[in-house]
């Protein structure tokens, strides 16, 4: 079986890899260090309420397509929405993943995955919900990164 970090690697450092924090934050750091007399642009990208925001159908579809052996553990888990209660009220959770499920972050590194390999940026590195992309402003801007147009 493929590690589960090899899914989402070279861009996606946030699970599965040893040392994605530090990779990360070295990759920007020489990015800009190499880059500093040409005209480039360093974007950084934080998912609002990243963990929440996934999409059940989106997430079971691509837990179908890459990792098919955890497909009925994910899909009894979140195939249906889940209640929350709260005092004499019932919540009814149909997105996101549950705070500290530990497959969190590799169900919302699936689900980004596509979006993360899509960028043409020469740096384009995630660290689960936080990209950074560099390059000429022309490449690095493209209006899927557009809040409005990003559905995970």
């Amino acid at each position: 079986m493929q590690p589960m970090g090899e899914l989402s690697r070279p861009e996606q450092v946030g699970y599965g890899t040893r040392g994605g924090a530090e990779a990360a934050v070295h990759s920007a750091s020489l990015f800009v260090t190499q880059n500093e007399k040409d005209c480039q642009v360093l974007l950084k990208l934080d998912f609002k309420n990243a963990f929440n925001t996934v999409f059940g159908d989106k997430m079971l579809l691509e837990v179908q397509k890459c990792v098919p052996q955890y497909f009925l553990f994910v899909y009894q888990m979140y195939g249906q929405p889940s209640n929350l209660f709260y005092g004499d009220q019932i919540l009814s959770s149909a997105r996101g993943v549950q705070q500290g499920d530990p497959l969190g972050p590799l169900l919302f590194c699936l689900v980004t995955r596509e979006l993360s390999k899509f960028l043409q940026s020469p740096f384009n590195c995630w660290y689960l919900d936080d990209a950074t992309v560099g390059g000429n402003s022309d490449i690095v801007y493209h209006p899927r990164l557009g809040a409005k147009h990003v559905q995970v």
